[in-house]
């Protein structure tokens, strides 16, 4: 006997398109909730992600600037060797 309750035709239904669609709101609930779950997740890898390729061309242009400062340092450091104190 057909029910006129869409709950108890779920869950009592008996032919195969009804179990089918009862089947496809059981995956589409869990994927929804799944999808809540690595939305923050995915949301966390994307600034982390963001921040690397803001911060990685700072970082090695800092770098590229202290080398640079330490090179010209020793260089003035060794022209002034051969300046006599007085």
């Amino acid at each position: 006997m057909q029910s006129r309750n869409p709950c108890l035709y779920f869950e009592y239904a008996s032919d195969f398109n009804s179990s089918f669609i009862h089947i496809n709101i059981l995956i589409g609930y869990y994927f929804w909730w799944l999808f809540l779950l690595l939305l923050p997740i995915g949301f966390v890898v994307f600034i982390v992600w963001l921040a690397g390729r803001i911060s990685i061309p700072f970082i090695s242009g800092y770098l590229a600037r202290w080398k640079e400062r330490r090179k010209l340092r020793k260089l003035l450091e060794e022209r002034l060797k051969h300046i006599p104190k007085g």
